[in-house]
């Protein structure tokens, strides 16, 4: 089984965060290429 996986867009950083679900037993990954978000 292939992972499920899930995009989100954060237009404040203007990336994308990702999270992969696995269908076989709900585990999941979050990929989010931001360390920390600035208040500009």
């Amino acid at each position: 089984m292939h992972p499920h996986s899930i995009q989100l867009f954060d237009p404040q950083s203007f990336s994308y965060t990702y999270m992969l679900v696995s269908p076989a037993d709900g585990a999941a990954v979050i990929i989010d290429p931001v360390f920390k978000q600035l208040d500009i």
